[in-house]
């Protein structure tokens, strides 16, 4: 089974308890037992918010999430579910790119920001 770590920031699958919304955090109370919840709540978990980070982006202007290559839902996906939305959206320069449907400039600003720095072998992931 799977728990809050000791600073309550990270619980299931890598979600950081900041970025849950009130619908995912009142599902994770709900099911927590003994301070740990199983794999299934971890997984209902990380299917809600993997919803939630889908709605937040088909709602991205000029951006159409929905006819996206998967292997570019999966990229934009996983950077909203490690940064949260609010900390996506600051890519303004590269969310303009991708508008473009200039995906190798986009990919060139989000390679220089300290978040991709911290990501091992990101470069090979966004090369879409």
């Amino acid at each position: 089974s799977e728990k809050p770590d000791n600073r309550g920031t990270v619980i299931g699958h890598g979600s950081n308890l900041k970025y849950l919304t009130g619908p995912e955090k009142l599902y994770l109370w709900k099911n927590i037992k003994n301070g740990k919840i199983n794999k299934n709540v971890a997984e209902k978990l990380t299917k809600m918010r993997i919803n939630t980070i889908w709605q937040q982006l088909s709602m991205v202007n000029n951006l159409d999430f929905a006819s996206l290559s998967s292997n570019r839902q999966a990229a934009l996906t996983s950077m909203v579910y490690q940064l949260g939305y609010n900390g996506f959206s600051k890519f303004k320069v590269a969310l303009k790119h991708m508008a473009n449907d200039d995906w190798n400039k986009a990919a060139d600003e989000i390679l220089k920001s300290k978040w991709a720095e911290q990501r091992i072998g990101l470069k090979k992931f966004l090369n879409l």
